[in-house]
């Protein structure tokens, strides 16, 4: 489809009213947005499917919201070989947190050994979006007894200083909680985070509706004693 019609297609399907709220979620001045609801944007990602839609969609400016999640939509699609090869590239489409968060790549569902070493690379960048994009993918592809310590070692190493960092390590972390609350709550124990990030991942676990009254008592208490030794630590330097 040639890049005036699909623009003209986006304007048809555009509302303002979306896009003034999304923008209050995104809260990113420089982000260009059309207000294009995400349903009407997967389904017309679907119509690329070939790599002569591909080269085209490719060649399309990039400097609006909806064509970068539109073409970060075919990327997610793409086998895996093709997207190793299109990573970087779909990495620098992004530029907000809801674009990183929308962008999962089906391929790596059965591929998470040969991605780790890519996603130590990427959670240790010191690039905001790419260790946010590889907490998103330790979320949806490594909460699992395989890799759950790994899951914890990444979120450590990750600039939480970078906002959108802070927020996927506490979200990633909350998820651990919810599916492996046991070793979780270990690893809540004898955590290296900074306060602020362990505070907000603690939080996050209480705001779950998937952890009981318990459990969340039992991570606040953990919590105390954790701040307490960190409190000492500090004393004693």
């Amino acid at each position: 489809m040639p890049y005036r019609l699909l623009m003209e297609e986006l304007e048809n399907l555009a509302d303002p009213k979306y896009r003034d709220f999304q923008m209050g979620l995104i809260k990113n001045p420089d982000v260009r947005m059309m207000g294009v609801r995400t349903p009407d944007l997967r389904r017309i990602a679907k119509r690329y499917k070939t790599e002569e839609d591909w080269a085209e969609l490719l060649e399309y400016p990039d400097e609006i919201y909806e064509i970068r999640f539109i073409t970060l939509a075919v990327i997610a699609e793409w086998p895996y070989d093709l997207f190793q090869k299109g990573l970087i590239y779909a990495l620098e489409l992004i530029d907000n947190w809801a674009l990183c968060d929308s962008f999962v790549p089906k391929s790596l569902k059965d591929q998470q050994g040969d991605f780790l070493l890519t996603l130590i690379n990427l959670i240790t960048s010191g690039k905001e979006f790419y260790e946010r994009f590889a907490c998103v993918m330790m979320l949806k592809y490594y909460i699992n007894d395989e890799y759950i310590s790994t899951v914890f070692a990444l979120s450590e190493c990750a600039h939480t200083g970078l906002k959108n960092v802070q927020t996927g390590v506490a979200w990633l972390l909350s998820e651990c909680a919810v599916r492996f609350y046991d070793r979780t709550k270990e690893y809540f124990e004898t955590s290296k985070l900074d306060e602020k990030t362990y505070s907000l991942a603690i939080r996050k676990c209480c705001e779950s509706l998937r952890l009981t009254a318990e459990q969340k008592t039992e991570l606040k208490d953990i919590k105390k004693k954790w701040l307490s030794v960190k409190k000492s630590e500090k004393s004693s330097t």
